[in-house]
């Protein structure tokens, strides 16, 4: 609530009014009796449009634009798509193949609903609101696809049943050497040995359960994107469409969190999202994407 309120005050509209009424307030000539004034109707303002679900998806949307608007010069779009190019390099064929389908399925469904909603008062509002969404849902699968792909390549390169089986032939020998009274520096040097094995077979381990993981949170998030790309085909009501958009928020900052302990890479360091729905039918920054999957 609020954030709600906070985003209500500071709605360009509001504090030109409030501007306006402390300057007629002052060439009044009675203060005191117009700002009592002005600060009920500031009140009453907040408490009754200011929560209004509605009015509050007009205010998001307009921050989206102005964000767009006022990108940071230190990222532009060329930046982006390099760094998109760098995670789908790393990405298998059948990942790459994946995220480029989630992704046009998300494109045509929003180019789809623009023309049917048209003009219609706060279509292109919520359409540029679910459009923002979708990018993070996007960025956040493909950070779960680019960390899946490192953990495969881990485990396809590693051998468990092998480390398995030094990890008996140490413990073994740690055992033997103390058995017959060997030197505290053979026996150090064993137990040493043996305990970097153990660690190899625990990481593995962890690396077969973070994937399961993983794979989870994939699958939770790309039946979150196609319900999100669905719900504005069905639901005209914005009140219903914030209640899930809100939903589906809360969804990705728990799968984040879920993979936050996880090392995922420099290249995921930053939280900046790029533009990943083309929404205008016109190509779009990634159309890499269609031209690595052709290949």
């Amino acid at each position: 609530m609020l954030e709600m309120l906070k985003r209500a005050a500071k709605w360009h509209w509001n504090l030109l009014g409030i501007g306006t009424g402390i300057a007629l307030a002052l060439l009044s000539g009675r203060p005191d009796v117009v700002l009592p004034a002005l600060a009920a109707g500031e009140l009453a303002y907040l408490g009754f449009l200011g929560l209004n679900p509605r009015f509050q998806n007009v205010l998001k949307a307009g921050e989206i634009e102005d964000g767009r608007k006022s990108a940071p010069k230190g990222t532009p779009l060329a930046a982006q798509a390099k760094r998109l190019q760098d995670l789908l390099g790393f990405l298998s064929e059948e990942d790459v193949q994946r995220f480029g389908s989630l992704r046009r399925r998300c494109t045509e469904l929003t180019q789809l609903q623009k023309r049917m909603q048209g003009q219609r008062d706060g279509s292109l509002d919520l359409s540029s609101f679910r459009t923002e969404s979708l990018d993070k849902l996007l960025w956040l699968f493909l950070k779960l696809l680019h960390h899946k792909t490192g953990i495969d390549r881990f485990l396809g390169t590693t051998d468990q049943a092998s480390i398995g089986n030094q990890l008996e032939e140490a413990e073994a020998a740690v055992e033997k050497a103390r058995a017959s009274g060997r030197g505290e520096r053979l026996i150090a040097s064993l137990e040493e040995s043996r305990n970097t094995l153990r660690e190899r077979f625990e990481n593995y381990a962890q690396a077969t359960e973070n994937r399961e993981l993983v794979v989870a949170e994939l699958n939770k998030t790309e039946q979150k994107i196609r319900h999100l790309c669905e719900i504005g085909m069905t639901t005209t009501d914005p009140t219903d469409f914030s209640v899930q958009i809100d939903t589906i928020t809360s969804s990705v900052t728990a799968s984040e969190s879920a993979i936050q302990g996880m090392n995922i890479g420099d290249l995921l360091d930053d939280d900046i999202t790029p533009p990943l729905i083309d929404d205008s039918g016109e190509g779009g920054m990634i159309s890499f994407v269609d031209e690595r999957e052709s290949q």
